[in-house]
């Protein structure tokens, strides 16, 4: 099962399709949303675990 950062990516993925395909612009908004929610979640979890293994 996927979940935290790549669950938000994947599911905004989803949305921006379908949101395309059923010519739905708020659906799509929302997709490119969540993708970007999804990518700061990773970065940020990247940032953070670079940060412990410094210390």
């Amino acid at each position: 099962m996927i979940s935290g950062p790549s669950f938000n990516t994947v599911q905004g993925e989803v949305k921006e399709v379908v949101g395309k395909v059923t010519d739905n612009k708020e659906l799509q908004a929302t997709g490119k949303w969540d993708k970007i929610k999804g990518t700061v979640k990773h970065t940020a979890g990247n940032v953070t675990e670079k940060v412990h293994e410094h210390k």
